[in-house]
């Protein structure tokens, strides 16, 4: 990949020694390419629950992005790493459906399965050890060794992941799902756990207190409370199903 303007950590490795261990590797060898903390507390060890939020994070940001994901309950076993090349962007990650929906989606990838390894890399930190060496040295025209592999050959997206799904709880309570929204939701529902919820396009929309759900800057359906914390007023935990009703 040609004239990476920088790269964007996607992880679940949260506050901490880690993601400051990933910059410093990333700035001693490629120096001058910026890493950006794009998002660094992913459901922790659950790559299929975070599948659908990795393209819809690519949304609106600049090309020439590498972007250094990192969801990997498997490290340090037999899962692959892979380099997904899409455009004037690359995804770099394990091989348990983290991309799924980024090949998904797009057209003209290239897909490689990473063969280069450090020659002592711990068995519990790869994003330190393998992750971030690899997206220097590509960044940076040293290409690490590589095999291109027909999409179909990824072990991890055999069980593809799904969408439905509340994937993320941000600070505030709010539930995003993996679910693009319609290009007209008006007067689309939501039913999440066992609540339906109607859209509105604005918080200030909707009375403080109640919940309601709306299609969110990154494309998703997202269910909110005016006001309050939708994750604890709806009791509904990661993973819960979301369907959109007429």
């Amino acid at each position: 990949m040609a004239d990476v303007a920088r790269f964007a950590l996607v992880t679940d490795f949260g506050p901490g020694i880690y993601v400051g261990q990933v910059q410093l590797v990333l700035g001693s060898m490629a120096a001058g390419i910026p890493a950006v903390d794009l998002v660094n507390d992913l459901p922790a060890g659950q790559p299929r629950l975070c599948a659908p939020l990795i393209p819809a994070l690519t949304r609106g940001v600049p090309t020439g992005t590498l972007y250094l994901c990192v969801v990997d309950p498997g490290v340090g076993g037999g899962r692959d790493i892979l380099l997904v090349e899409q455009g004037a962007n690359a995804f770099l990650a394990p091989d348990n459906g983290l991309l799924a929906f980024v090949v998904a989606r797009c057209e003209g990838i290239r897909v490689f399965r990473v063969l280069w390894r450090p020659a002592a890399p711990s068995n519990s930190f790869h994003g330190r050890d393998i992750f971030a060496p690899v997206a220097a040295l590509v960044a940076t025209g040293r290409q690490p060794e590589m095999e291109e592999i027909d999409p179909a050959q990824v072990d991890g997206w055999t069980d593809r992941p799904r969408r439905d799904l509340v994937c993320y709880v941000d600070r505030f309570g709010n539930l995003i799902s993996g679910l693009e929204s319609p290009d007209e939701p008006e007067g689309l529902r939501v039913k999440v756990g066992a609540h339906v919820v109607p859209y509105a396009a604005t918080f200030c929309a909707v009375e403080a207190g109640r919940a309601f759900w709306y299609k969110n800057a990154l494309g998703l359906v997202e269910i909110a409370v005016n006001q309050g914390n939708a994750a604890r007023a709806l009791d509904i935990p990661l993973g819960s199903t979301v369907e959109l009703l007429g």
